[in-house]
């Protein structure tokens, strides 16, 4: 049961929405594998030290990209279906060639 005031959002709106959360997420996940490979590789820290730190940063690395592919596949499958473009570029229509049957 969709809210009144929500009907006239489009799910090309909700679609570029979530994509560009997507992105958010994707560069959360880089952030946290290169500050944690470098807080890894560039302080001296003791080796449990480095173990626990490491697993912090792959566990948010990992959520994080586990979220991104969420918010990613939300848009392309739920939203917009397979016929149409997703993301930044949606309400763009695809140029299909015609499709020839034989008979």
């Amino acid at each position: 049961m969709e809210p009144q005031w929500s009907k006239g959002i489009s799910s090309n709106t909700v679609c570029s929405t979530y994509y560009f959360i997507f992105v958010l997420y994707a560069i959360v996940a880089v952030i946290a594998i290169l500050g944690t490979a470098g807080a890894i590789i560039g302080l001296k820290m003791q080796k449990s030290m480095a173990m626990a730190f490491g697993f912090q940063g792959l566990l948010t690395a990992s959520l994080a990209a586990i979220l991104a592919l969420f918010q990613y596949l939300v848009c392309s499958r739920a939203l917009l279906g397979a016929n149409q473009h997703e993301g930044f570029f949606a309400g763009k229509e695809k140029k299909h060639k015609p499709h020839v049957t034989m008979n």
